[in-house]
């Protein structure tokens, strides 16, 4: 059985490699942070932009809403494609551990949707 570790006991790589695997990590790594584009970001929330891709993350609204391919495929079991964890590696540690620990300490209530351009 493996021992449970509080959220808030959790570093950002104990976390973010809960939600990427290795290999994926490893080429979320690889983006350069010059392919990154920061469309907004407050306390509660950041939209972005790698290459073609949109990211959209409400820590507010629980909602996290991406469009490439593999976030179709990963999306239902709430794991992370490169794209979303290059916007995680990219942030502020200390925030980008917050909403990690968030959605793990409630993955239910969070929701990895579709991006869909108004």
């Amino acid at each position: 059985l493996e021992t449970f570790a509080a959220p808030k006991d959790m570093s950002f790589g104990s976390l973010i490699n809960y939600f990427v695997p290795p290999e994926r990590l490893k080429r979320a790594e690889q983006i350069q942070d010059s392919e990154l584009e920061v469309i907004k970001q407050t306390n509660a929330q950041v939209e972005a932009a790698i290459r073609e891709y949109h990211i959209a993350i409400d820590a507010q609204t629980r909602t996290i809403l991406h469009d490439c391919a593999d976030w179709e495929r990963v999306s239902s079991t709430k794991k992370f494609c490169k794209h979303v964890a290059k916007l995680f590696l990219w942030m502020d540690k200390q925030r980008a551990t917050e909403i990690l620990r968030n959605i793990y300490d409630n993955e239910e209530a969070w929701q990895f949707k579709p991006y869909a351009s108004e």
